[in-house]
């Protein structure tokens, strides 16, 4: 799953931030070593996490090549990796991490963002599909979880912020926002 290992990450992190154990991160580090080493794996092909399933459970998730809550769950885990081997004295995990952000930071770009006219766009659902254009109103969570561990921003601010505004746009109802709006065709009644 996308947000597994990812959230392994990042609580591993919160964890050391609350307690400052060392020995706790010490114990810990090489399990997160090996998390993002598999996110790094499952991510070879496109520099994003590649069919994967979330614990959102959107039935055929995992048919998609690639999905903006899972690529944006890999940006939060790789930036808090790297802060996790800035404290470990990892250099090298560091910029690898760094390196990988970037890459994927840019591939969400190429393959996920959709300009919907010329002032207004958002990140895809997902990449596939029958040439649909579907948006996932939880899509940056991970985005939600980086600014609650004092992460920062993973992705264009102003990129950011169309997305959302394209939510409220495109998704509103008046219970709320739909979780996913656009898949074609409809896979279940979450859809749409």
């Amino acid at each position: 799953m996308g947000d597994v290992t990812t959230i392994f990450i990042l609580e591993t992190l919160e964890l050391y931030r609350w307690t400052n154990d060392s020995q706790f991160l010490r114990d810990m580090y090489p399990h997160v070593v090996a998390g993002i080493n598999w996110q790094m794996n499952v991510s070879a092909q496109f520099g994003l996490p590649e069919h994967l399933e979330c614990t959102y459970d959107i039935p055929n998730l995992s048919q998609y090549p690639t999905t903006t809550f899972n690529s944006f769950m890999h940006l939060a885990a790789l930036r808090a990796c790297m802060e996790l081997a800035s404290v470990m004295s990892d250099t090298a995990m560091h910029d690898r991490c760094e390196h990988f952000f970037n890459l994927s930071a840019l591939q969400i770009d190429r393959m996920l963002w959709y300009n919907d006219s010329a002032e207004t766009g958002y990140f895809l659902a997902y990449t596939g599909g029958k040439g649909e254009k579907a948006i996932f109103t939880d899509a940056l969570y991970g985005q939600v979880l980086a600014f609650t561990y004092g992460l920062g921003a993973l992705f264009n601010v102003s990129s950011m912020k169309k997305h959302l505004e394209s939510e409220v746009r495109l998704a509103d109802t008046p219970y709320g926002l739909r979780m996913l709006t656009g898949r074609e065709p409809l896979t279940n009644p979450q859809d749409n």
